[in-house]
């Protein structure tokens, strides 16, 4: 008996411990189910500013392509936490039938104990078994082992307790399991309804554009071609300083050697570049706060299909967020500002240097920095521009590290 029960103890135990592994997993998908909803929801929002006569542009279909990405994102987390609840919910039912055949046996085992008791008069014969005993040593073990029987019965009692409310509570927490799993069943489906109709309204947007292939065409080149210009000129502006930067330090060092020799005591003046600062950068990976408060990236980094002719491949050297009118620019990091420029197709910019990274945020309004103020984390440094074609708000956005272009969805934070 003690046996078997601590065996059910212990699966129980194991098995608890693997459900709250599990259960912590499904805590994490959940939370990042409900960020993608959020981003959704936002998404949404930035469609519905886009006026009738402004219907059928790129700008549309950027951000539908965006939300169809995060509904998919939605649903293949929604298969996720299915996955684990149905494991739960398979371990419940392995538990409760263990829990059901235990406490069978238990009052079987207690109704037997109880019946003999009665049936043999068991205070009577406790009574001859204990006088019967030949020795004052024997009469005691006799006693005390009549003791530990009816200890035995108490705790035979207690576990039959145990188990039942251990049961009620498997049965309880499976039936929550199972309401949960009905919950994210009817919105699996609700995700993916919605889902075949953005995918069928992208298409009558991709036709519609492709309709008027010789404008496209001359659009896309167009794009290329600033978008060339602005990586061109802003690499340029990083080798300049990176040169400023060795020739300083080059300098420094010179310096520092003249001085050594006059005093050895001297002060050694600070390195051209600020090694602090981009170590402190370099550690901030995925933590770095958004250029903007709101809004969601339309055009990720690197190399993808154009949205409408698929044919032709678009390098992205950045990403580019859509965002609210009028709403503020802030600096992702401390640093310095190194250039401020206009440049065709992004409007106003600013490369802003954080030791030997550098950010770069374009399509800019207004510019409320100059050349060589040092800046703070989250900082406003401008106000993004709105585009006449498609009445929306887009930033983009940059981060290099000397001439290495980085994907800055890598480095900024998963929730805005």
């Amino acid at each position: 008996m003690k046996i078997r029960v601590f065996l059910l103890l212990a699966i129980l135990f194991v098995t608890s411990l693997g459900m709250q592994v599990q259960g912590q997993d499904r805590a994490t998908l959940e939370k990042k189910r409900k960020k993608l909803e959020s981003d959704i929801k936002r998404n949404k929002e930035l469609l519905g500013k886009i006026g009738e006569d402004k219907k059928n542009s790129i700008s549309q279909l950027e951000l539908l392509l965006s939300q169809i990405n995060t509904r998919q994102k939605i649903i293949s987390n929604i298969n996720k936490e299915l996955s684990i609840l149905n494991s739960q919910i398979d371990e419940n039912g392995a538990i409760i039938k263990a829990l059901q055949m235990d406490l069978e046996k238990l009052k079987k085992e207690y109704a037997e104990m109880l019946y003999y008791a009665y049936k043999h008069n068991s205070k009577y014969n406790e009574t001859v078994f204990i006088f019967s005993a030949k020795t004052l040593a024997q009469a005691y073990n006799r006693m005390r082992y009549l003791e530990r029987l009816a200890e035995f019965r108490l705790r035979q009692a207690e576990m039959i307790k145990e188990t039942q409310d251990a049961l009620a509570s498997k049965l309880t927490e499976l039936n929550d399991k199972k309401k949960v799993q009905q919950d994210l069943l009817a919105e699996q489906t609700g995700q993916k309804q919605t889902l075949d109709n953005e995918r069928s309204q992208t298409n009558t947007i991709v036709g519609n554009l492709q309709k008027k292939e010789k404008e496209l065409k001359n659009n896309i080149k167009k794009y290329e071609e600033q978008t060339l210009a602005l990586s061109n000129k802003i690499n340029d502006l990083i080798q300049k300083e990176i040169a400023l930067a060795a020739a300083k330090e080059a300098e420094r060092k010179k310096n520092e050697a003249n001085a050594i020799k006059k005093n050895p005591d001297a002060v050694k003046p600070a390195p051209a570049i600020d090694a602090k600062l981009s170590a402190s950068f370099g550690l901030n990976k995925g933590k770095l706060p958004w250029p903007v408060d709101n809004g969601v990236i339309v055009k990720s980094f690197g190399q993808h299909p154009h949205p409408v002719n698929g044919n032709l491949i678009t390098n992205n050297k950045g990403i580019d967020i859509k965002t609210n009118a009028n709403s503020p620019v802030r600096a992702v990091f401390d640093g310095q500002v190194s250039s401020v420029l206009f440049m065709p197709g992004y409007n106003q910019v600013i490369l802003v240097k954080h030791g030997d990274y550098f950010t770069v945020y374009s399509k800019l309004e207004t510019v409320s920095v100059k050349i060589g103020d040092k800046i703070t984390a989250k900082q406003v440094i401008g106000t993004v521009h709105t585009d006449d074609d498609s009445s929306l708000s887009e930033l983009h956005f940059e981060l290099w590290q000397g001439t290495n272009n980085l994907n800055p969805a890598l480095w900024i934070y998963t929730t805005q």
